[in-house]
């Protein structure tokens, strides 16, 4: 016989799990929960695991993925995998609103692994951060009642019922624990209870069974009667003795309304012999005595029962409680007000119960706060707000008035300080401070009498200073100053009573000035100048009351003047003049009210008209192109509304096709194309926004990129793809951000790393992946700072795991084969101060330096051996002044010299005796001037010209050693057939839109050959060789897609082979060999596509 109740429905024990369901900002994770949740529904748990482990790490609805796949595991008994599942969605901090939820769940899956006593622990740690979570009071009382530890359930949960009256799980595991002592009355109260506030509840079977067991004295329910080992109070003795002496079942019993049903009949006599009594102390008699008999007093017992019981399918119920809805909602506004007023005052004494003390405050959303309602909208008195689960979000008094007072604290949800506030009769007077969620702090605002005064200051999460803004009279008040996240100042300007009055400047990173104005009353009124990073002017203007006036020219990064614009009110006025920076004329026109009427002609830097546009009332009506002979090539009109321009640049090659509408806007399909005529590009327009597909075109013809635009933004699936055609890089964009997941290959197709994005930002894992496939490292993000790596050996084993405490910590990187590859320090998310790369054999391979997230000061990277490679520097993460790159036998093999982390000047490059092997003018990163190579022995090959980027001519020596006129490569298109001065050919070459293709030789002086390839648009292909002057082979390499790809030999002057090994994708893989000049091997070395791993 049993001695305990159990009942044989499990629900009884089980433990009560939040769903949670919420639209996803992305509709994909949104539908791939919604089908698990159906799937849960249904009951195919396994199913619904596979679907909600669709959604990625890092995607909004990311953790509710994990808390339904707890869930579902739950169902179907995995608990394991279900524990592993709330140890992600604890970890994860993108949304810890649903800790408690997990939790609860967490708490009660150990408990169904046989582990109850963690279980405990974790539920006792819960509350403690947690105490208005009832979840968790109901699945701790769970697990005390499985462990058979009544009394200490009966506690919690009836703490839990003072906490939430309206939980019908509460009073009914109340009862079970009632019961299992023996406390059948109490027992039978909660059951009555737990139907009372939600007769359709999940339970309410259970509920009606244990009702049924009492009102029947069933040989279980008077077991535990009798082995009780505590009596109830003499109140409850008689009306117990009553209830299971069954005296209401006789048939001489009269009752008092129509349904006659013993439990009914059980519960009337109960209500009719209860009597309340304020002395009695016991829990029960407190909380539900005087709810029941005041509804039996008020002769609503009729309607109390029948809508416990309108779950319940039976005609006379459902008849009645449709007869009677009205007299029932009164009913129910009746025990909404009484269990309204337990919830506020969780006080379990029936006469201490009243709003007129601190009671605890709810909104539709759950708990808000705690704290005296006068006139029953003011706060008065002491108060403290909380979030939902009872966890605190502020605390502050206020005055009889309900105005704020004194000091107020602001808490996040993970219990970290947010904000103090001070206030004096509602107004925020004193220094007010503000946290970020890390702890770091983010501004200090000071105030005085309810208005800003004195200087505020905020910062970056890196503990910069962002701003420093002084105030006085709650109005900006002096000098404002703004600062970049590194620490230098940004932006100064002067405000008076709120108003920008005076000087401003903006300054670039690197501290110079970048521009320089005045304001008046808030408008750019005086002269104003704008300079570039390097300090050189580049526009120089005036403003009256904020709109433009006058003369305003800009200038070329040479000092040259580039345009000269007249201005009135803000409009283009009078003539606009602009310059080439040869000095030259480029064109010129006259504008009236801002809109341009008759010819503007275009003119070369050789003052050769090239173009005429028409307009009338700056609607352009045709457009005329010339040759350099004068003679006319093309032209478009106006017609029916609409023109199709085609343009042509000054050598007369066709550059793009525009369509303009009716309304004078580009609206179609515009066109550009390269010098040779190729298509480059191809976008959609709609009244000149992008509109529709975007298509580009490499020189080969072959795709560039594809993406789709919404109102000039990209929006939709992005794809780009390598000259020859392989796919690159693919993924979303959404209102021009990148969202979801990024895919990027190698030239071979090969995935290298697929990346998540939210809102632009890296938002969970990003996975890099050796060429094999396998997994190389991972890297988890929270919008876009880094949270850990992880990274793995060759054979996708776990070698090293770093995970950063709030953007702090030690980050060291492993060779796989688990020796140490680099080092750093994170502080605030951001590397700062050294970092080096070592060899596996612990010598230094790269030293370089972080200010605050940026590269700053020298940087050293070194051969294998310890033989200098690379030497420079960065300044604010711009590399400047000179670079030097060696050979790895540490012979200068190329200088290159950077202004703001763009190449300027001339970029060397050394042949291995010393000598210049190519010499080329940069400017603005872009080659721009004279490209020189030069054979070992210092002769001349050829030279180049290049104008920003574009070969337009080459030349040579001719046999006096002057230079030939130059053969002209137009737009990058031609063949190139040079000599030395001797006679001997020195280099033949195809260039296609300005890309090598086809066959490439290089000579010697002597006339044999120094080198040959094969290159296709631009990308060398196939096998490369290089000879010495003898003819003898220096070094034959092969590649894919101008990537060393393949086997490779290097031999000395005699024809011994020196150094051999293989390259992946430009990478050494593989072992290489090294001999010395007699042939016999001295080292050998394995590469692991591009680490070294071993030397011998």
């Amino acid at each position: 016989m049993m001695h305990r109740i159990t009942l044989s429905i499990v629900l009884c024990t089980c433990f009560l799990l939040s769903f949670s369901q919420q639209k996803a900002e992305r509709l994909n994770s949104g539908e791939i929960i919604q089908a698990g949740i159906k799937l849960y529904d249904n009951g195919n748990f396994k199913e619904a695991l596979r679907e909600f482990e669709k959604v990625p790490v890092g995607d909004t609805n990311y953790v509710l993925a994990l808390y339904e796949s707890a869930l579902t595991c739950t169902a179907d008994s995995q608990y394991s995998r279900g524990l592993s599942y709330c140890e992600k969605g604890l970890t994860d901090r993108s949304n810890p609103e649903r800790d408690p939820e997990f939790l609860a769940l967490y708490g009660a899956l150990y408990d169904y692994s046989n582990q109850p006593d963690k279980a405990l622990h974790i539920f006792d740690s819960a509350m403690q951060v947690y105490p208005a979570y009832t979840n968790l009071y109901i699945n701790k009382g769970t697990t005390l009642i499985r462990m058979k530890r009544y009394r200490e359930a009966e506690e919690v949960l009836q703490k839990a019922a003072l906490i939430n009256p309206y939980s019908a799980s509460v009073h009914l595991k109340l009862g079970l624990a009632a019961l299992n002592q023996g406390k059948v009355l109490p027992g039978f109260l909660c059951m009555l209870a737990s139907l009372t506030v939600e007769p359709s509840n999940n339970f309410s079977k259970n509920a009606i069974n244990i009702l049924s067991e009492i009102a029947k004295s069933t040989d279980e329910i008077t077991k535990l009667h009798a082995d009780r080992t505590e009596q109830p109070s003499g109140n409850f003795q008689l009306v117990e003795q009553i209830l299971l002496s069954k005296i209401a079942l006789d048939k001489n019993y009269k009752i008092i309304i129509g349904l006659d049903d013993f439990i009914s009949r059980q519960i009337q006599v109960v209500f009719e012999k209860l009597a309340f009594d304020e002395n009695d102390r016991d829990y029960y008699m407190q909380y539900y005595v005087p709810l029941y008999k005041k509804i039996y007093t008020d002769k609503k017992f009729e309607y109390f029962v029948n809508h416990i019981f309108s779950n319940v399918n039976l005609p006379a119920i459902q008849e009645f409680n449709r007869r009677k809805k009205k007299d029932i909602d009164v009913l129910k506004t009746d025990i909404i007000q009484y269990l309204h007023l337990i919830r506020a005052s969780r006080e379990i004494q029936f006469t201490k119960r009243s709003y007129d003390y601190a009671c605890y405050q709810f909104t539709d959303e759950g708990l808000y706060g705690k704290g005296v309602v006068k006139d029953k909208s003011l706060p008065t008195g002491p108060w403290i707000f909380y979030y939902t689960s009872g966890n605190k979000k502020s605390e502050g008094q206020f005055t009889d008035k309900g105005e704020r007072d004194g000091k107020f604290s602001y808490y996040y949800f993970n219990g970290k300080q947010k904000a103090i506030e001070f206030y004096q009769n509602g107004k925020q007077d004193g220094i007010q401070t503000y946290y970020a969620e890390s702890g770091a702090l983010e501004s200090i605002a000071p105030y005085k009498n309810g208005e800003a005064e004195g200087m505020y200051t905020s910062y970056y999460s890196n503990g910069v200073t962002k701003t420093l803004e002084p105030y006085s009279n709650g109005k900006l008040h002096g000098i404002k100053k703004s600062f970049y996240r590194a620490g230098p100042i940004q932006l100064e300007e002067s405000y008076v009573n709120g108003k920008r009055q005076g000087s401003a400047k903006t300054f670039h990173l690197n501290g110079r000035v970048e521009t320089e104005g005045a304001y008046s009353d808030n408008e750019l009124n005086g002269n104003f100048k704008s300079w570039n990073s390097e300090g050189v002017l580049v526009a120089e203007g005036s403003y009256a009351l904020g709109k433009l006036v006058g003369t305003l020219k800009r200038y070329y990064e040479n000092g040259q003047l580039q345009s000269i614009e007249q201005y009135d009110k803000g409009v283009l006025e009078g003539e606009y003049v602009s310059y080439h920076e040869n000095g030259k004329l480029a064109y010129r026109y006259l504008n009236k009210n801002g809109k341009t009427t008759g010819d503007v002609n275009y003119f070369d830097e050789d003052e050769k008209l090239f173009s005429t546009l028409s307009f009338d009332n700056d609607r352009l009506k045709s457009g005329r192109y010339f040759d350099k002979t004068g003679k006319q090539i093309s032209i478009s009109e106006l017609k029916k509304g609409r023109l199709d321009l085609l343009t042509y640049g000054p050598e007369g090659a066709r550059q793009a096709l525009v369509p303009y509408g009716e309304k004078g806007q580009v609206h179609g399909t515009k066109r550009y194309y390269f010098g040779s005529g190729k298509e480059r590009l191809i976008e959609t327009y709609t009244q000149g926004e992008l509109n529709g597909p975007t298509t580009a075109y490499h020189e080969s013809a072959n795709k560039s990129y594809e993406v789709d635009y919404v109102n000039n933004s990209r929006n939709g699936y992005y794809s780009s793809w390598y000259s020859a055609g392989g796919i690159r890089e693919e993924g979303w964009y959404e209102a021009d951000m990148l969202q979801g997941t990024w895919l990027n290959y190698n030239k071979h197709g090969k995935l290298l790393s697929k990346s998540a994005y939210l809102n632009n930002e890296r938002n969970g894992l990003k996975n890099d992946y050796w060429p094999n496939g396998r997994i190389n490292t991972t890297y988890l993000f929270h919008k876009d700072q880094l949270v850990s790596m992880t990274e793995y050996d060759t054979t996708g084993v776990v070698i090293n795991t770093v995970k950063l405490e709030n953007g702090n910590g030690k980050f060291i990187s492993r060779y796989p084969n688990g020796k140490l590859s680099s080092e750093c320090v994170y502080v605030n998310h951001e590397i700062n101060g050294p970092y080096k790369a070592y060899y596996p054999d612990g010598s230094l391979k790269i030293q370089q330096f972080y200010k605050h997230g940026l590269l700053d000061s020298n940087y050293t990277a070194y051969s294998y051996g310890g033989k200098l490679r690379v030497e420079g520097n960065y300044f604010m993460n711009e590399k400047v002044g000179t670079w030097k790159f060696y050979t790895a036998e540490g012979k200068l093999y190329s200088i290159e010299t950077y202004k703001s982390d763009k190449l300027e000047g001339k970029t060397l490059y050394y042949h291995a005796n010393g000598k210049l092997d190519t010499e080329i003018e940069m400017k603005n990163n872009d080659r721009h001037g004279l490209y020189k190579r030069y054979a070992e022995d210092g002769s001349l090959m050829y030279q180049l010209r290049y104008k920003e980027g574009v070969k337009t001519g080459y030349s040579y020596l001719d046999k006096n050693g002057q230079l030939l006129p130059e053969i002209p490569l137009t737009l990058g298109n031609g063949t190139l057939n040079a000599f030395y001065q001797n006679g001997h050919p020195s280099a033949s070459m195809v260039y296609v839109d300005g890309k090598l293709n086809g066959a490439y030789t290089l000579y010697h002086p002597n006339g044999k050959i120094m080198l040959t390839d094969k290159e296709v648009f631009g990308e060398t292909e196939g096998l490369s060789t290089k000879y010495f002057e003898d003819g003898k082979i220096r070094s034959q390499y092969n590649y894919v897609q101008n990537n060393l790809h393949g086997s490779y030999k290097e031999y000395n002057s005699k024809g011994i082979l020196k150094e051999e090994g293989n390259y992946y994708d430009d990478d050494l893989h593989g072992e290489v060999r090294f001999y010395d000049d007699a042939g016999k091997l001295k080292q050998s070395r394995l590469y692991y596509y591009g680490l070294l791993l071993e030397v011998k």
